[in-house]
């Protein structure tokens, strides 16, 4: 029923974005749901979190869909920080596996953190270490999760980075810059404007707590982000990750609730443009 409403709400808008869904390297449990939700017009694209160490056992699965992925690589609660001088070693037999998974799924997008709890010119060596120009940095609250700061917080050092490392380009994930902003005493709107001047290659986009300081990952309609403010800041050619909760055991019933209030705010930014 949900994939029905979908179709009919569809608008021009809509057609000339890219719409992802967030998934881990973990969840092959909902394989069949993903092609057909993809065969449904539900989504274009699946951003893949890789769980260290589940290459051999996943990879062919993932490739077997034949559906467009974009990867994500580890991050700290994985035990990928690459901020971390001592974790050097570690981050690069990590992401030997990152690298294998990208060639076989073709992809020509890999997602990376910062990093935290470290230097930001750690995190710029151990990238060019790292050097490929699939790569894209992600901006991240100043606070993260373990306490510790985070590297890639302030739109300035993001660029530093990207520039530096010759990477691709960017994410950015509003709910991570609302955090940031609140952390810095700062409008979250006006601070979001200082990212999308240099051109955001990918956009991460849910709901959470808008007055708080770490990250809140909620579906669509259950915090008090700003969401119809996020959308008419989309470019009209956007790539955007719908990064919201998923209860596993009801297949992807959440993801198909969540498309279909997002592309409520895509109505209003149409409205607005004509």
């Amino acid at each position: 029923m949900v994939i029905k409403v979908f179709c009919l709400v569809i608008g021009k808008l809509a057609e000339m974005l890219k719409i992802g869904i967030k998934l881990w390297s973990t969840n092959i449990e909902v394989l069949s749901q993903v092609s057909d939700m993809y065969s449904h017009a539900i989504f274009d694209y699946i951003e893949l979190y890789l769980v260290p160490g589940t290459f051999c056992e996943t990879v062919e699965c993932w490739n077997g869909l034949k559906i467009p992925i974009i990867v994500h690589a580890p991050h700290f609660g994985h035990g990928f920080n690459l901020a971390d001088k001592d974790l050097k070693d570690s981050n690069i037999k990590i992401f030997r596996d990152v690298f294998r998974y990208a060639d076989r799924l073709r992809t020509d997008t890999i997602i990376v953190h910062g990093g935290n709890g470290g230097e930001k010119g750690e995190t710029i060596q151990q990238l060019k270490f790292l050097k490929d120009s699939r790569v894209l940095i992600e901006n991240k609250p100043k606070m993260g999760l373990n306490g510790k700061e985070c590297i890639g917080y302030m739109p300035e050092d993001l660029f530093e980075i990207v520039t530096e490392c010759g990477l691709r380009g960017f994410v950015l994930d509003f709910n991570h810059a609302v955090c940031a902003a609140r952390s810095l005493s700062r409008d979250p709107l006006d601070f979001i404007e200082g990212f999308l001047i240099q051109n955001p290659r990918m956009f991460h986009f849910g709901d959470g707590d808008y007055c708080s300081l770490v990250d809140t990952h909620m579906n669509l309609g259950c915090g008090s982000m700003p969401l119809a403010k996020f959308a008419a800041r989309l470019p009209q050619e956007a790539i955007i990750t719908i990064e919201t909760p998923n209860d596993f055991s009801r297949g992807l019933c959440d993801f198909e609730k969540n498309k279909v209030f997002f592309n409520c705010f895509l109505d209003v930014h149409l409205k607005r443009a004509n």
